[in-house]
């Protein structure tokens, strides 16, 4: 029942791509080691549970945007959404 949004802006000489959504947002302690290999986030709601999968995703989506020069975050607040957001050198002409 949630949005998502995605945007890309110029910063300096690189583009900042960010994905948001309006979800439950992730616990604060959290946000240091979601991008570790294997770390599965369980919700901040007692139903929630940890996403079915090996948990890599997005320590390879880290170790993409390091190899080409960029870096990875996330922001959240529980019941505020998540984004996570992520920088790649603007080439000009491309």
């Amino acid at each position: 029942d949630g949005s998502i949004f995605v945007g890309v802006r110029p910063v300096g000489t690189s583009l900042e791509v960010s994905v948001r959504n309006t979800g439950p947002g992730l616990p604060k302690n959290a946000l240091g080691r979601i991008f570790d290999k294997f770390t599965q986030i369980r919700g901040s709601e007692p139903h929630d549970v940890a996403a079915k999968g090996t948990g890599l995703g997005l320590a390879i989506a880290k170790g993409i945007a390091e190899a080409q020069g960029g870096r990875i975050w996330a922001q959240s607040a529980p019941g505020e959404g998540t984004a996570f957001c992520f920088t790649v050198p603007a080439h000009p002409g491309a």
